[in-house]
């Protein structure tokens, strides 16, 4: 899981664990209302770039070309909106990035819950988050690291069972209802901790980081699968950047040519930095990391979602301060 995995097992942290945007309604709104739309409404006009004239902690979603693929990110932004004394540790914004899944704490959830927060426009801030409706949340569990699919009525996320994280998935028969009670992966291995952190907008592709390397450090895998209608295969860590210290929280580009995830590797600023690596086409392993200081602060960072076209980053952060709460933000690259 995302920071709040990180503090529970492995470091001296808080235990709490071309690009388009929708003309119209979110096709996959998590508040489930009226006015549906598909995901294949979206069209490529009207996009976003930097402005200096935007509100602090709005995610900056571009076009394809838009951004400088070659420079640094821009300093991350809190999401000011969900930013309070709790814990904030991932965020899945929906296709039209008008909405987004966020695992967190508040005080009247007995631990991790899953919300959701939305935006009426890629220039305005997130608001505040709503308990996600349904059977999911559970008062005497954990629920953490939603990720959505491109269609909107698939949810994965990790579960408490028995002291060990695992993997759900909870699948819907229209965005315009909840999500139903989820049912445990098959590829989970009940013998170590094991979470989602990248889903393709395919559903074929799944990212995870589990302990199932050595039964205490975090490592990076996938699990691939030819449709949607059979399970996933065996985890793999083929190609994966990973190492002989912690590698974990990772995303992906859609095509599947750039990763950046966190890590406890020599070369960092801190305990958790971010890092990235490239490949030349989805078949090959990817090349050596590289950390990406502009996103790491000497605490605890690593990413949650990366847009489509790789301009906008979210990510966690752990606070410096007393109360080592983890918050959300948000870092782009420069326009062209």
């Amino acid at each position: 899981m995302r920071g709040g995995f990180i503090g529970f097992s492995f470091l001296s942290c808080v235990m709490v664990l071309g690009l388009a945007h929708c003309v119209g309604s979110d096709p996959t709104n998590p508040n489930e209302g009226a006015n549906d739309a598909t995901a294949d409404q979206l069209v490529t006009e009207d996009v976003v770039t930097n402005d200096a004239t935007k509100d602090p902690g709005d995610a900056s979603i571009v076009d394809a070309g838009a951004c400088d693929l070659s420079k640094p990110f821009g300093p991350p932004v809190p999401l000011a909106n969900l930013d309070t004394t709790q814990q904030e540790d991932s965020i899945w914004l929906t296709p039209d990035f008008l909405s987004a899944y966020v695992s967190a704490t508040r005080p009247d959830s007995g631990g991790y819950d899953l919300f959701t927060t939305s935006r009426g426009a890629l220039d305005a801030k997130f608001g505040a988050l709503q308990t996600l409706a349904g059977p999911i949340n559970t008062f005497a569990s954990q629920q953490r690291e939603p990720l959505l699919t491109g269609s909107g009525l698939t949810l994965y996320y990790t579960d408490t069972v028995s002291g060990k994280y695992q993997m759900y998935a909870s699948t819907r028969t229209s965005t315009s209802v909840s999500f139903p009670t989820g049912q445990l992966l098959s590829i989970n291995n009940s013998s170590y901790n094991e979470t989602t952190s990248w889903i393709s907008a395919d559903d074929l592709t799944m990212l995870i980081q589990s302990t199932r390397g050595d039964g205490s450090n975090l490592h990076l895998y996938s699990a691939t699968r030819t449709s949607t209608s059979v399970d996933f295969g065996s985890l793999t860590t083929a190609g994966l950047p990973n190492s002989s210290s912690e590698d974990s929280n990772a995303v992906m580009t859609p095509d599947q040519l750039r990763i950046y995830f966190g890590s406890t590797r020599v070369g960092g600023r801190g305990a958790y930095d971010v890092w990235t690596a490239s490949r030349a086409s989805a078949t090959d392993g990817f090349g050596i990391a590289t950390v990406v200081t502009e996103l790491s602060t000497g605490g605890t960072d690593y990413p949650t979602w990366i847009s489509p076209d790789g301009c906008t980053v979210y990510l966690a952060q752990q606070d410096l301060d007393a109360s080592g709460a983890y918050d959300l933000f948000v870092a782009d690259k420069p326009a062209r």
